[in-house]
């Protein structure tokens, strides 16, 4: 529980160094602009995003606070630049919660497959099937169980394809010391 607490406030501490500021800012507009243009579709119900990758990178980089703020955040810009029906809150915690997940997951932890699998399982479960399932229930007024079903099939059919994804970003950020360098200030110089 004392690591829980500390890594909760090692991400809160973040949020006071300009240069993480920046690194999450830009993360995020990288991800706005993936949430317009990016999306392959496999079949008629299965839509594969690219947005959640820079939310997943700061939530591995910066923790679990950070991320869920950010998360917040890119929410509720990416309704006022491309708004898709009428605003709901519940999807905003959903997305916080999503974020706080991964950051406790990834934040500081050697990276594996198996961790990115039960990472991007637990927000599967809880967000993507139990959460989402429940906002669109409340939203259009039909039953939970004759959503569930048709979304438990297309989390289940994505769940090893994120996964995958995740464990090759991660690796290939870990790789290139992209996170050692936005944290420490050592860029390299321009011959």
């Amino acid at each position: 529980m004392q690591k829980f607490i500390q890594n909760i406030k090692d991400s809160a501490a973040e949020l006071k160094n300009v240069r993480v500021l920046c690194t999450v800012a830009m993360l995020m507009a990288l991800s706005a602009v993936l949430n317009m243009v990016s999306t392959i579709n496999i079949g008629q119900f299965i839509h594969i995003g690219l947005a959640w990758i820079p939310i997943v990178l700061i939530d591995a980089m910066f923790g679990p606070l950070t991320g869920a703020l950010s998360a917040a955040a890119l929410d509720i810009i990416n309704y006022c630049i491309r708004p898709d029906g009428a605003f709901f809150p519940g999807f905003t915690i959903g997305a916080m919660l999503s974020a706080f997940i991964y950051g406790l997951f990834l934040y500081r932890k050697q990276i594996g497959i198996v961790r990115c699998f039960a990472a991007h399982g637990v927000v599967t479960v809880v967000n993507n099937l139990i959460l989402n399932t429940l906002w669109l229930s409340i939203l259009y007024g039909q039953a939970f169980k004759a959503l569930l079903i048709p979304r438990l099939v297309k989390n289940l059919i994505t769940w090893p394809i994120y996964s995958i994804m995740l464990f090759a970003i991660i690796t290939a950020m870990e790789k290139t010391k992209a996170a050692a360098l936005s944290k420490a200030g050592h860029y390299p110089k321009a011959s």
